[in-house]
């Protein structure tokens, strides 16, 4: 069985091109962006990454784009719930195909008024047709949006049915009652909540922690919800700035400085960028900044060439508490190759205006070694 989703997981935005295609460069940098602002993983073609926009072929190779940038399988977690059964299954089998086994499961949509039997016995045809002991199902509780919603009950019953396999439910309702009857009808299941502003009450009953939109836009804030709920004020204030997805896709076009994040898929239109150029303002002050470093940081790890004017140089630690003219001079091939060859996880990346000021460290990194972007004409 693999570990059921707990913690901080973004549900990741989908980056589009000029033509409409997913840019698979895109949402490999912005995988990376997402563990370096310090996600536990991250749910691909849920609601906020337009997942039913997205034929099954079009999502598994925007996936394999991810897994090649070095993203580890067990980071990722997909949305296979479609309205035909066999649909849901052929995608929860490409996906465990990939070395993924965590699946974000919605209930066959468009039939409104559905029994819970109905809704049982959808859930059970889609496990038995997947018929993989790898799989790790959340079942996904979404109904103000795709109109038919996960009945506690059913979940209970599931659960106690297939322990293995059921392992968590993603309740995004946003009704508190909801998210309780989900931990007394399943209490043994991975309990996620969506809605951003009930994560500190959903963890003081044992919720295991969420998925959710803003982990693109103010994950630190997002973080510090897990554990004090003291932040769920600016927790508030952030969400009431966000009044959708194409708002979401458009205040990250402004974080990340990519424009590309403000195209949506039809039938979502794009969002006024100067608002979200205002509102991207006032999330960067409630989640404490550091966006704009790590996203560097992702782009080095995936191949992208640093922004225009700047190289990549490689220091040892040692050599990090020289002031900057000195560390210039002690640069080694040596230590190049051990940046080259440390794990993403163990470095740090840091910023360094040559000559002006002290090397700045992102929270939350170790080091081994440092890897620095310093001005071409120092």
């Amino acid at each position: 069985m693999t570990q059921a989703i707990t913690g901080l997981w973004a549900a990741a935005t989908t980056p589009l091109s000029a033509t409409g295609a997913i840019d698979h460069a895109g949402f490999a940098r912005h995988a990376c962006r997402l563990l370096d602002w310090g996600c536990d993983g991250m749910v691909l073609f849920g609601s906020c990454g337009e997942g039913p926009s997205f034929s099954i072929a079009t999502k598994l190779a925007a996936i394999e784009a991810v897994l090649r940038a070095g993203i580890a399988p067990d980071r990722l977690a997909v949305g296979t719930g479609c309205p035909a059964i066999e649909d849901s299954v052929a995608l929860t089998k490409g996906v465990l195909s990939l070395g993924i086994a965590n699946a974000m499961i919605l209930p066959p949509y468009y039939f409104a008024g559905v029994s819970a039997q109905g809704i049982e016995d959808s859930f059970e045809a889609i496990l038995q047709g997947v018929a993989d002991d790898r799989l790790s199902a959340c079942l996904y509780h979404i109904p103000q949006v795709c109109g038919v919603g996960v009945p506690p009950e059913v979940l209970g019953r599931m659960a106690a049915r297939h322990p293995k396999t059921v392992t968590g439910v993603k309740d995004s309702s946003g009704d508190w009652d909801s998210f309780v009857a989900f931990r007394r009808e399943a209490p043994t299941v991975s309990a996620l909540v969506g809605a951003e502003v009930l994560i500190a009450r959903a963890m003081a009953i044992g919720g295991a922690g969420t998925i959710c939109g803003m982990a693109n836009l103010t994950p630190a804030l997002v973080r510090r919800q897990l554990t004090d709920a003291s932040a769920q004020d600016d927790m508030i204030a952030a969400c009431a700035l966000i009044d959708g997805i194409p708002m979401i896709k458009a205040v990250q076009a402004e974080l990340v400085n990519e424009p590309m994040w403000r195209a949506m898929h039809p039938p979502l239109v794009t969002a006024d960028a100067a608002a979200a150029k205002r509102i991207a303002a006032e999330l960067t002050r409630l989640n404490g900044g550091m966006q704009r470093a790590a996203e560097y940081s992702a782009r080095r790890r995936v191949g992208y060439a640093p922004p225009a004017g700047f190289r990549p140089e490689a220091m040892s630690t040692a050599s990090a508490s020289l002031p900057a003219r000195k560390r210039r001079k002690s640069r080694a091939a040596s230590c190049i190759a051990e940046a080259r060859s440390t794990p993403p996880e163990k470095v740090a990346t840091v910023w360094m205006s040559a000559g002006k000021g002290p090397a700045i460290s992102i929270p939350g990194t170790t080091s081994n070694s440092l890897i620095c972007w310093t001005a071409s004409s120092a």
